[in-house]
This record gives structure tokens, C-alpha cells and sequence, in this order.
């Protein structure tokens, strides 16, 4: 990140435009990761699909439809790419079973190979922001 001349690296300024470029460079890695990631794990785990959506959403890490459009907002590059993946998994859980039902959990637990509770023990300790 080049700054202007003279800016001191301490200044609000400087935060603020550091700020903004590590959101786009969130954004960029959402848009070029995420789809492919989805699209490997659905064949692997023999899930299908419509589309993809990367949102700025500040509220959920993922959606999907009742289309079955899957929602992911780029805030979501913040995590572990283990986290990332059952979040993954999770909305494509919901392509079967759309609400969270015991079937849903024993289906997202599968794919987890049985670590879907830890793995949503671990996804609390982070806020999307």
C-alpha cells in the first residue's frame, strides 16, 4: 500500500485507507476462492446447486434459498479454511433439508465427519465485522 507523502503510518487516515484495502483484497479473495470451493465440495458430497452470491452481509455467514441459491458474505475469508468449508457444507446441507431438523444435523454431521459440533463451538468465537 503506497501512502501519500508525509502521512504518518499512526494517522486515522492511514488506518482507514489500510481498512479499506484489506476489505477489497477480501472481496477479491471471496469472489476468485469461494466459488470454486463450492463447487468441489457439492461434487464431492454429491450436493447440487443453482448459483452463488457474495454479499457484504453482516448478520449471517451464509444462506440459502429456497431456489437453492447459496449466499456467502466475503466477511467469511476471515476465518480458518476448515470453518469456511462447514459453512460451506452447511448451506449445501440445506439444499436437502432446509431448516435445522435432526435430519439436516445428521446430514451436515456426515459430511463433517462427525465434527459438526465442534465446528460450531469454534465458528462462535468469531464475528463477522
Amino acid at each position: 500500500i503506497n501512502l501519500p507523502i508525509g502521512m504518518s503510518q499512526d494517522s486515522d487516515e492511514c488506518r482507514a485507507i489500510v481498512r479499506t484495502m484489506y476489505m477489497r483484497a477480501l472481496q477479491l479473495d471471496a469472489r476468485t476462492y469461494l466459488p470454486k470451493r463450492l463447487k468441489e465440495l457439492a461434487q464431492a458430497h454429491d450436493f447440487s446447486y443453482v448459483s452463488i452470491r457474495i454479499t457484504s452481509a453482516k448478520t449471517r455467514w451464509g444462506s440459502c434459498s429456497a431456489r437453492n441459491t447459496i449466499n456467502f458474505t466475503w466477511y467469511i475469508m476471515k476465518l480458518p479454511l476448515h470453518l469456511i468449508d462447514f459453512i460451506i457444507l452447511h448451506e449445501l446441507c440445506h439444499t436437502v433439508h432446509k431448516n435445522h431438523g435432526q435430519k439436516f444435523h445428521n446430514l451436515l454431521n456426515a459430511c463433517c465427519s462427525g465434527k459438526e459440533a465442534q465446528y460450531s463451538k469454534e465458528l462462535r468465537m468469531f464475528t463477522i465485522s
